[in-house]
């Protein structure tokens, strides 16, 4: 780093040593002055994008199942979801009053969500085309409903659901669209939440602090037998990626997966690997290709207020072409 711009040199990996000239690979990159140290991180894979601030909070991003758009929710005082088109870049508003935790059916055509009724969290459903009024499913209006869920089929919603006593548990539950009739899922006396099916609708993964901090866990479906543990040391938000070969989840607000091998009636889990190296929100999801939508936490830059997030992807490609491309563009090395 060198004055907000990152710089880059040829660099043999057997004999440590480096060579050539630095060239500059990205400007305005946000630094410390007190500590000299530039926060940017590397991924493999992808394409670049950039992310611009506003004056208003996302949150909950969901991607559509075509991978085509993202649902998201707006935290001020407007309020309400949004549907980002990812290739005409273009976002349009669905509902007015506050929502938050969308998730769409598996045909894409409409999105479950949370709103408030009298303070507390209900469920609700919406078309996605912003077409009619959103309509209340929420059979218990006396229970706080949250991180509503699909299943795969589309016949079921599976969520979280908190009672108002002190002593309540946070516990799943799931509501059969045909007959509005909801059922308990998982009750237990410590707190499950965040439940989510994977793509085939064989397995639940969820969490579940009966460890004495919030891990991953995951059970058969619709059976929820044996459970197996997925996380090590904290996990948050699982998700499963599209075509279900991976597990996902938030630990330290960084992104973290763990590979996921069927073995006939089986499932097993490879060992935890740090896939994203950015700091971020613990709401993020998985776009068909593998790639990640995530909301950055970021800091002020030395100079101001942040103006932009840019993620570069393909990060090896461009870095040697770069560093071929000679010195043409950079008359000085970084200091």
């Amino acid at each position: 780093m060198s004055s907000g711009t990152l710089f880059a040199l040829p660099f043999d990996a057997e004999s440590l040593q480096v060579g050539g000239t630095a060239m500059p690979v990205l400007a305005s990159v946000d630094y410390s002055n007190d500590q000299g140290d530039g926060r940017f991180s590397v991924s493999p894979g992808g394409t670049p994008g950039e992310l611009r601030q506003t004056e208003s909070r996302f949150d909950d991003p969901a991607v559509s199942p075509d991978g085509k758009r993202v649902a998201f929710a707006v935290a001020d005082d407007e309020g309400g979801l949004w549907i980002y088109d990812l290739a005409r870049g273009v976002p349009t508003r669905i509902t007015s009053a506050a929502a938050f935790l969308p998730s769409w059916s598996p045909d894409g055509r409409s999105l479950v969500y949370s709103g408030r009724v009298d303070g507390e969290a209900q469920l609700f459903v919406v078309a996605a085309d912003g077409t009619g009024e959103p309509t209340r499913i929420s059979p218990s209006p006396n229970r706080r409903q949250l991180w509503p869920d699909f299943s795969p089929d589309g016949r079921q919603i599976g969520f979280s659901q908190l009672g108002r006593t002190a002593d309540a548990n946070m516990d799943l539950a799931v509501l059969t669209l045909s007959s509005g009739v909801v059922g308990p899922l998982l009750q237990t006396e410590f707190h499950e939440r965040l439940a989510t099916l994977s793509p085939n609708g064989r397995w639940l993964a969820y969490l579940s602090d009966e460890s004495g901090e919030s891990e991953v866990y995951v059970r058969s479906y619709p059976d929820m037998g044996a459970k197996q543990r997925v996380s090590i040391g904290g996990g948050n938000r699982p998700r499963w990626a599209p075509d279900g070969s991976f597990l996902y989840y938030t630990r330290a607000q960084r992104i973290t997966g763990v590979s996921v091998h069927r073995d006939g009636d089986q499932m097993r889990f490879g060992e935890p690997e740090l896939v994203v190296d950015l700091v971020v929100s613990p709401d993020f999801d998985v776009l068909p290709d593998g790639r990640f939508v995530v909301i950055p936490r970021v800091s002020a830059t030395a100079s101001g207020d942040l103006d932009r997030v840019t993620l570069v992807l393909n990060w090896d490609e461009e870095v040697e072409r770069l560093l071929t491309s000679g010195s043409e563009s950079c008359g000085s090395s970084a200091s």
